[in-house]
C-alpha cells in the first residue's frame, strides 16, 4: 500500500502553528477562524510527534474501487446477478476483527462497520467517508446503517503486532487501521490481509501515520483461523 503522506520538520511545524494561531485571532470570519485553528492544531501535533500525516478520505478515494458480483439462485430460471462497486482500501477501528460494507452508496460515499448488524447507537463502530466514487449504471447501491442485514461484504482486519502499539497504549479502540483489501467476500471467510498502517486521529480528516508493516506468513496463518461472531 503506497501512502501519500506529508512530513513536516518540527521547527517548521512550530513556526506555522504560531502563524496560523495569530491569524485566527485577527480574523473576524468564524469559518476562516475554525479552519486556521484546525490547521494550527495539526501543526502543533506534527511538531510534537514528528510523524507523517495523511488526509484519510482522499487516501481512500485515491485507492480506487473493485467490481464484485453476487449471484442469487444460481443455476435456476430465477438466477440474478447483482453488481457492486467496492473500495480497494478499508479503514476501521483497530480493535475490530472484521470490517463490513455494502459498497459504494448512491451518493458516492462508502461506509464501514465492525459487525454485520450494528445498532444505530453504536457510533464508534461505524465510519462513513465521502469518497466521491461514481456508481456506474446498473450497479447495486450500498445502503446505510439502518438498512443493513447479515448479507454484506466482509474483509478481515489486520492485527497490530505489539511492536507497533503506541507507548502507554492499553487499548486499540482509539486508533484506526488502514489497509488494502486483498479480498471482499460475501457470506464466506475472507483471506488475511498483508500491509496495513496504524493511524491516530489528529483533527478533521487528518490522521497521523504511526506505523506501517507487512504481516508475516505466520501471522497470516493464525489470522486465517478467525471466525466472524
Amino acid at each position: 500500500m503506497d501512502l501519500q503522506t506529508v512530513e513536516i520538520p518540527r521547527v517548521q511545524a512550530r513556526e506555522q502553528a504560531a502563524e496560523y494561531l495569530r491569524a485566527a485571532k485577527r480574523t473576524t470570519d468564524e469559518a476562516v477562524r475554525a479552519e486556521f485553528e484546525e490547521i494550527a492544531r495539526t501543526y502543533r501535533l506534527a511538531a510534537l510527534d514528528d510523524v507523517p500525516m495523511i488526509a484519510l478520505t482522499p487516501t481512500l478515494a485515491a485507492g480506487g474501487t473493485v467490481q464484485r458480483a453476487v449471484v442469487h439462485s444460481k443455476g435456476t430460471q430465477w438466477e440474478r446477478r447483482d453488481q457492486y462497486l467496492l473500495p480497494r482500501l478499508a479503514a476501521i477501528r483497530s480493535d475490530a476483527r472484521f470490517a463490513y460494507t455494502l459498497g459504494v452508496q448512491q451518493n458516492g460515499s462508502v461506509e464501514f462497520v465492525d459487525r454485520p448488524r450494528p445498532r444505530n447507537t453504536l457510533i464508534s463502530g461505524r465510519f462513513t467517508f465521502d469518497t466521491g466514487f461514481e456508481l456506474p449504471d446498473g450497479y447495486k447501491a450500498g445502503t446505510f446503517l439502518t438498512d443493513w442485514d447479515s448479507a454484506c461484504w466482509m474483509t478481515m482486519v489486520p492485527l497490530v503486532p505489539p511492536r507497533h502499539w503506541p507507548p502507554r497504549c492499553t487499548a486499540l479502540r482509539s486508533y484506526i487501521t488502514l489497509w488494502e483489501v486483498d479480498e471482499w467476500t460475501w457470506k464466506k471467510q475472507p483471506a488475511p490481509p498483508r500491509d496495513p498502517a496504524l493511524l491516530r486521529h489528529v483533527g478533521g480528516d487528518i490522521y497521523a501515520v504511526l506505523a506501517t508493516w507487512d504481516l508475516t506468513e505466520l501471522e497470516r496463518l493464525v489470522l486465517a483461523g478467525r471466525r466472524p461472531e
